[in-house]
């Protein structure tokens, strides 16, 4: 059997090379008449980092069933991978609403148009290194408080300060100014490390993200996801033929 590979950004490491596949699985989906839907698991390797990546891919067309994915196919052109060929390489699950990435799972940012720039700019960066280098992602999500507390304008000389500023001032609750202190706590650890610090290790990535996401979502996400459901029940509450009347004796 020919041994498939493809282009691939690693959620891993981040390295882009040419993934092999280790291990496929194919299963259809009959419905109704001659429809038909093909579902394929590839298990990849990292060849940077040795770690698993898995894909999936959705074929609906059916001319395309059984076939080879054009991913697969080996074109010389298509698959160097130097500085030149980077910014046009496609990637597997690149451009596509049938391929996708199930792990690791993308780093994106959920609702980022809610983020100040500054601050999404900033969170952006710390999770590209995070699975690459805890110490630095700690580094960088704060950072990441930094920018927050200038968009607040929350006085203070130093971070600390300026964190227990935010909660005086009922912007964040107590517990939120908590987490926060503890993010600035594994900043410092990670940016100015002796033998005797505490060393950012990989297992607590997790929880890093979590206090960080936590503080986002109070701060900025979750504010902007109750304006649009509250547009939306507005926008609904006034077309003509709507059923929603038992609204009017809740006015926002």
């Amino acid at each position: 059997m020919e041994q498939l590979e493809a282009p691939i950004k690693c959620g891993h490491c981040g390295n882009i090379g040419i993934c092999k596949v280790k291990a496929s699985y194919t299963y259809d989906i009959f419905g109704e008449g001659d429809w038909r839907q093909q579902r394929m698991w590839f298990l990849f390797q990292c060849p940077a980092c040795s770690r698993p990546i898995l894909g999936e891919t959705v074929i609906v067309e059916p001319e395309n069933l059984d076939k080879q994915l054009e991913i697969f196919e080996k074109d010389p052109c298509f698959w160097s991978i130097d500085a030149d060929s980077l910014a046009t390489l496609q990637l597997y699950s690149q451009f596509s609403n049938t391929d996708k990435i199930l792990y690791p799972q993308d780093d994106a940012i959920e609702n980022q148009l809610a983020l100040p720039y500054r601050v999404y700019q900033a969170y952006s960066a710390a999770l590209k290194v995070q699975r690459a280098d805890a110490g630095a992602f700690a580094i960088m999500v704060g950072r990441t408080l930094e920018e927050i507390c200038n968009h607040e304008k929350a006085p203070g000389k130093v971070l600390a300060d300026k964190i227990e500023s935010l909660a005086a001032s009922k912007r964040i609750p107590q517990v939120l100014a908590d987490m926060a202190t503890q993010l600035r706590l594994l900043r410092n650890l990670a940016a100015h490390p002796n033998e005797n610090d505490y060393e950012i290790k990989e297992e607590d990535v997790p929880i890093i993200r979590e206090f960080m996401d936590a503080f986002l979502e109070y701060l900025y996400i979750a504010p902007e996801k109750i304006k649009s459901l509250q547009d939306k029940i507005r926008g609904r509450n006034n077309e003509p033929e709507d059923d929603l009347g038992f609204l009017d004796e809740h006015p926002f």
